[in-house]
């Protein structure tokens, strides 16, 4: 964990206990919201391919600096909303989700084939982007009219990170098998949105979720790697940039 993350895990908690004290002490109850999310990636994460994309003789196969392979996702979450009673129509928000993003690997397929030649079957197994961003912030909202309402938000805090896992094969044979771990980073997230008859909730969202720098282990074939020195090493360090445009839709209870 990074010190800014750990910095922001700590935000998080006290946020939350200072909003269980606000709770109780003016006796204002929270409002929920419950919603799902269609993702978008942006920059080097919507990136199919990489400037450096190889088969290296050590490493494995490669497909560029900090891109993510990231097609459209989905995900699902929550956010917790407690009036501030010094500040006219501010809301503390605290929020948890759950997204998800598969790979698309058709890019860095062509080229890795193209390397191995079309005597020989590429098959690529990547499983699915994780993210989970915890965070807390402040919610600043509007009426419009009668039953309609505008809001801005602005939260930061925690993202636990999974990197794809993959499996390479060539002609049916596991030429890499790589593994990573989660990492916990620093996260925030810009917004604004409409809500309707004081239920229905409508956001569009910019989430930044830093440059995550993934560890974990790659396990080579000699069979397709014949100058490794060991057949499994360890990754120290694997940087992917993760950012994405959000619309949200859900309803407040």
């Amino acid at each position: 964990m990074t010190k800014y993350a750990a910095l922001a895990l700590l935000l998080v908690i006290v946020s939350v206990q200072h909003l269980s004290a606000q709770e109780v002490k003016n006796d204002v109850k929270y409002k929920y919201l419950v919603f799902g999310t269609f993702s978008l990636p942006h920059g080097d994460f919507g990136y199919d391919v990489g400037t450096s994309a190889y088969i290296t003789r050590r490493n494995g196969y490669y497909f560029g600096d900090l891109v993510g392979l990231a097609k459209d996702g989905w995900g699902v979450g929550a956010e917790a909303y407690l009036p501030i009673n010094d500040l006219k129509n501010v809301d503390w928000v605290f929020s948890a989700q759950f997204l998800m993003n598969s790979p698309d690997v058709s890019t860095i397929r062509s080229i890795f084939q193209s390397d191995i030649g079309d005597s020989l079957t590429l098959g690529l197994n990547f499983f699915n982007w994780i993210n989970i961003p915890i965070m807390t912030g402040m919610r600043y909202k509007r009426d419009i009219i009668d039953g309609v309402n505008l809001y801005a938000e602005l939260q930061g805090g925690i993202n636990i990170s999974k990197e794809p896992n993959r499996k390479i094969t060539v002609s049916g044979n596991v030429a890499e098998d790589t593994k990573f771990n989660p990492y916990i980073g620093f996260g925030f997230q810009a917004g604004i949105g409409v809500i309707l008859f004081d239920r229905y909730n409508l956001s569009a969202r910019y989430l930044d979720l830093d440059t995550p720098s993934f560890t974990g282990t790659r396990t080579l074939s000699p069979q397709y790697f014949p100058t490794i020195v060991t057949t499994q090493s360890n990754i120290l360090g694997d940087q992917r940039r993760v950012e994405m445009f959000q619309i949200i839709f859900g309803i407040e209870l």
